[in-house]
């Protein structure tokens, strides 16, 4: 069977100060992503991910661009090395460097996109006090149930078949961890600021509708596939709707993975900080069957360029 190689691109929470460095001292073609998006955007995004503090570096105004520019800049060098993807995706905020990867739009509109999403989200975080926290578990349909009892939280990200995400109003959010937690499921707080891919955002999905009126994408080069559906993008989709829809609604991240596994991806490269996507690849089901790499520094990438040419 012939190989098949997914690009999957992290999401916010993944973040941690210095990330790329290693990698923009050694490309130039690392290095030139970030010098464009510094001037695109009037930030200094080199700043901010090898100098700045893990709180500056977490306000959702500068994690969702430094991500993504960090993802960016790695996909470069991957290219240089003439490695390509024949389906990507990314999550939450990665699918915007998966559309990027995708042709379907270019760095300058990219960047403006992530740019004007951050601010909108941030602004919402400072609502209400909210949070966020992930579930592993043997039956996590039950946590929907427990959602259903209490006020303003949801399952806003569907990690895998033993994990998913819930967000919501602070207080909501911990009365299901602890309910959850009596029934022996595995809870772990995330320190977000907002209500993530929740109705608490639809405030934020309005304002970002605003901002991004004109832009218009192009068709894509590559499969895509797609956090609001969990399935291909496909010609008829309006791909300026479904980025709003997007921010309030829930990421169906299983249902991605096991229809690239479907597809008979054979090789996930997680491209980004951290190797969150990576284990989820690992809890989906017929994982065994695919090789699973990341790339975020210079140890990770001589080990997927070594593991994908041999």
């Amino acid at each position: 069977m012939k190989k098949k190689t997914a690009f999957l691109f992290s999401g916010q929470g993944a973040q941690y100060p210095g990330m790329g460095k290693e990698l923009y001292e050694r490309y130039a073609e690392f290095e030139a992503v970030f010098n464009y998006a510094a001037q695109v955007l009037g930030k200094n995004i080199q700043e901010l991910c090898f100098k700045g503090s893990m709180a500056e570096l977490s306000l959702t105004r500068n994690t969702q661009l430094a991500i993504f520019v960090m993802e960016v800049a790695v996909l470069s060098v991957l290219q240089k090395y003439g490695i390509k993807p024949d389906a990507v995706a990314g999550y939450s905020v990665g699918e915007y460097s998966a559309l990027y990867a995708g042709s379907v739009f270019d760095l300058m509109t990219a960047l403006y996109l992530v740019n004007q999403r951050a601010l909108a989200m941030d602004k919402a975080a400072d609502v209400a006090a909210c949070g966020m926290a992930a579930i592993s578990g043997d039956d996590i349909g039950k946590i929907e149930e427990l959602c259903a009892k209490h006020q303003d939280v949801w399952v806003s990200n569907y990690n895998s078949h033993k994990q998913v995400s819930i967000s919501g109003v602070k207080e909501s959010v911990r009365n299901v961890m602890r309910e959850a937690s009596e029934l022996s499921y595995l809870v772990t707080e995330i320190k977000v600021s907002g209500a993530f891919h929740t109705l608490l955002m639809k405030n934020a999905a309005e304002e970002y509708e605003q901002s991004i009126k004109l832009v218009r994408a192009q068709r894509p080069r590559l499969p895509i596939v797609l956090n609001v559906t969990g399935e291909y993008y496909r010609p008829e989709d309006k791909i300026e709707e479904i980025i709003v829809r997007q921010i309030y609604s829930p990421v169906k991240w299983q249902d991605t993975i096991e229809k690239m596994l479907e597809d008979n991806i054979t090789d996930f490269i997680e491209i980004g900080p951290g190797k969150v996507l990576s284990r989820f690849v690992k809890d989906s089901r017929g994982h065994r069957a695919a090789n699973i790499f990341h790339v975020e520094d210079m140890k990770s990438l001589a080990e997927t360029i070594d593991g994908i040419f041999n």
